[in-house]
């Protein structure tokens, strides 16, 4: 795993909150779910400015934030767990559309 990890540049850990709660939490590239981070208190400016700190420190962009999330709830081997599937803003890329003959001629 850590050889996918370098080759994807990705970083060891991010920051980031659950979306669901907004709880804190950390996530290692290649496990599954997440680490609470419990000690992590203060105010919402607070919190946030230390997970800046902390993907800063790990070297964490946002893209490879993103990638992270997908990776650990739907498994580090699909697309969502590439960087490269987002822009700078951790936001996903537009795909370009293949031409396909219309299946309906069958």
């Amino acid at each position: 795993m850590e050889v996918q990890r370098k080759a994807k540049n990705m970083p060891e850990f991010c920051n980031t909150r659950l979306r669901s709660t907004g709880e804190p939490i950390a996530i290692k590239y290649g496990v599954p779910g997440y680490i609470p981070l419990k000690g992590l208190t203060g105010s919402k400016t607070e919190i946030d400015k230390r997970i800046a700190e902390l993907n800063q420190y790990h070297g964490a962009d946002k893209a490879q934030i993103a990638a992270m999330e997908a990776g650990s709830l739907f498994g580090w081997h699909i697309p969502a767990a590439n960087p490269n599937m987002y822009d700078e803003n951790g936001l996903p890329r537009k795909r370009k559309r293949e031409n396909h003959r219309d299946e309906q001629t069958r």
